[in-house]
């Protein structure tokens, strides 16, 4: 299936119908590890974690080994999202009681501010080859989907309905993103194109005995035809799916929660979220479900 060149983009809420990824500290064990973001050679993984006692960004070897923190801040910072080139990460911290979204360089240094609004901006995540930073924001008095310029300027809507529309998951070299929508109480993916307006629901065929299952953030595969994402009833597992919405496939299948899959950049492994051993750690998968592997152990870490 060839990807078309269309922009998607997802949107995350918790079983409750509260927004999971806004649950930023409530639920958080003091040792979780949370939302991985592959580099571009695959050979490190950036992810978020409270180890040291405040959310901070990580990088670590994709075998979990070599963990440092390159934050290092008082800030609360989290949701890290690499640049296609690698040279950048753009992030979610909170300054003055606000959540904005920040880049810094791959190595932790030259931290900037890319916005600055009283209301939350938040899940950055990368198109057009690293040049845009789409982003979830509620500047607009519902929940939105806006892209801006990587150094911050041009901040403009994309999706902004009476619906909530937020995590946006990408694939940069394919111009495209994906989105939930909460709509009642069901949350499906949507996607959006930016060259024609046209919005689609990929996920309204994803009906099970209980009917459309809730469905939330997104990643594309770098080839740009499939979607991994999260779905689930009473807890989360992981699915992917064609780019058009067919052929879904139940990944993992457990009573835990595994959450925020990320794709490797050779599409060959999956990277994601989960509490099956306790705290919310970081595991790999392959992209067929097989080969899951634990890479983050909390205080313990090698």
């Amino acid at each position: 299936m060839q990807p078309s060149f269309l922009l998607f983009l997802v949107l995350v809420f918790s079983q409750n119908g509260s927004d999971a990824s806004y649950n930023r500290d409530e639920s958080a064990q003091s040792w979780d590890s949370e939302k991985p973001s592959w580099t571009p050679d695959g050979k490190s993984i950036v992810f978020s974690s409270n180890r040291d006692g405040n959310k901070e960004i990580y990088i670590m070897n994709s075998d979990g080994s070599h963990i440092r923190n390159l934050t290092n801040s008082p800030n609360p910072e989290m949701f890290p999202s690499v640049s296609p080139d690698g040279s950048k990460i753009a992030f979610v911290s909170e300054v003055d009681g606000n959540y904005d979204i920040y880049l810094m360089n791959s190595d932790g240094s030259g931290n900037k501010r890319l916005t600055d609004h009283e209301k939350i901006d938040d899940w950055p995540s990368w198109i057009e080859d690293g040049k845009k930073i789409i982003f979830d924001s509620e500047r607009g008095g519902t929940w939105g989907i806006y892209s801006m310029n990587a150094d911050g300027s041009s901040q403009e809507v994309v999706v902004d309905t009476s619906d909530k529309e937020v995590d946006p998951g990408t694939s940069p070299f394919t111009q495209q993103v994906v989105y939930s929508r909460q709509q009642g109480d069901v949350r499906q993916i949507y996607s959006y194109s930016f060259s024609n307006g046209d919005v689609s629901n990929l996920s309204k065929n994803n009906i099970t005995g209980n009917g459309v299952l809730t469905s939330t953030s997104p990643s594309i595969s770098p080839s740009g035809n499939e979607v991994v994402f999260q779905s689930g009833e009473e807890y989360w597992d992981i699915y992917v799916m064609d780019i058009d919405g067919t052929n879904l496939v139940r990944l993992t299948n457990n009573n835990y929660d595994d959450h925020w899959p990320a794709w490797s950049p050779d599409g060959r492994k999956i990277a994601f979220t989960s509490n099956r051993d306790g705290p919310r750690e970081i595991y790999t998968m392959s992209h067929k479900g097989e080969n899951i592997n634990r890479l983050t152990f909390g205080v313990d870490d090698k």
